[in-house]
């Protein structure tokens, strides 16, 4: 049990939680796996594209709507050159934070593609959102269909759609992109809170070069 002051500066028990890292696609099959993603079929597919490409959770891309993107005029398209932006709110995000991600032409190909116009973007064929299930059996059917396998180095277990995230960090360190910009790609916090709104708004058009090359890289493997 704990005496004296030492116990006002601990957090409790009930506060502490072990943090398990999800198994992660390795960098050198990403290619390989997204030329297997690319001929699946569905919005559950799709979904998990746009996920890779945005480095997104699985809840904000399966939450996503239509109101939240705002596609640009040909002007500022020019400016900025890339699409448009996608804000997804601070009630859908785990920090409680509004967040905006650039679109690209190759994500705009994607959400274009899933066949609604309203509501949510990569919607079930009843209409209703995706459920996490959809996006972990489509990457478990990707995994069976590979003599190899999409296996994590340090667990040896099937790649799963957050760990995505981690091999597009992965891509940004080995690939030398710039810290600041991936952290804040991935919605992660880096600095303080005013710091954080203004590299948000700062650093839109260095993170929609940044998704330009992951993409490249997803394509070509170099």
């Amino acid at each position: 049990m704990l005496k004296g002051n030492l116990e006002f500066h601990l957090p409790k028990k009930s506060q502490v939680q072990k943090r398990e890292n999800m198994p992660a696609l390795q960098l050198d099959d990403a290619p390989r796996w997204w030329e297997k993603l690319k001929k699946c079929d569905g919005n559950g597919s799709l979904a998990l594209m746009f996920l890779t490409l945005t480095a997104s959770r699985s809840g904000e891309v399966r939450g996503m709507t239509w109101e939240e993107i705002k596609l640009f005029s040909d002007k500022e398209k020019k400016e900025n050159k890339y699409l448009g932006d996608w804000t997804i709110p601070a009630s859908r995000m785990k920090m409680r934070q509004e967040h905006v991600v650039p679109i690209t032409k190759e994500m705009l190909k994607i959400i274009e593609s899933s066949g609604t116009t309203s509501g949510l973007v990569f919607a079930s064929p009843k209409g209703t959102q995706l459920s996490d299930m959809t996006l972990l059996q489509t990457m478990r059917r990707i995994n069976a269909s590979d003599a190899n396998g999409f296996l994590d180095k340090k667990t040896n277990k099937p790649a799963v759609p957050h760990g995505l995230r981690s091999t597009f960090r992965d891509w940004a360190s080995v690939h030398k992109q710039s810290r600041e910009a991936a952290e804040i790609q991935l919605s992660h916090k880096f600095g303080s809170s005013i710091e954080m709104v203004y590299r948000r708004t700062k650093l839109l058009k260095d993170r929609a070069e940044m998704l330009k090359r992951w993409y490249d890289f997803l394509e070509q493997g170099s």
